[in-house]
């Protein structure tokens, strides 16, 4: 399957059928390229265009979750907050935690034998 993308000036599509990336330490990932309408996919990661942004629409409490509970339920998850502040400084924080249960069992004898 063929994608069409535009060049960085947008003039000329460029016509693609997957992706080679070479790494510096030699490794190699190959695979589809998809074409989606904020950006493009490839090797299960999705990347979209830098864009140029004031700071002021950037201000704020920015957030990402990953983890095995990130819709509900018990699980591990990890928690990245961005604030930006008005005046430009930034921090991350980070968050893991979760619950995880179950039962515990157990099988064979406990002490001595009778």
């Amino acid at each position: 399957r063929r994608h069409e993308l535009a060049d960085r000036d947008g003039r000329r599509p460029v016509r693609l059928r997957g992706l080679t990336i070479k790494w510096g330490d030699g490794g190699i990932h190959r695979g589809a390229l998809a074409v989606r309408p904020t950006g493009i996919e490839f090797y299960g990661k999705r990347y979209a265009r830098p864009v140029t942004a004031k700071l002021a629409d950037l201000a704020g409490q920015w957030e990402s979750a990953r983890g095995t509970a990130v819709t509900g339920g018990t699980g591990i998850n990890t928690m990245r907050t961005l604030i930006v502040e008005p005046d430009g400084r930034y921090r991350w924080t980070s968050t893991t935690g979760g619950e995880v249960a179950g039962r515990a069992t157990a099988a064979g004898t406990v002490g001595g034998a009778r």
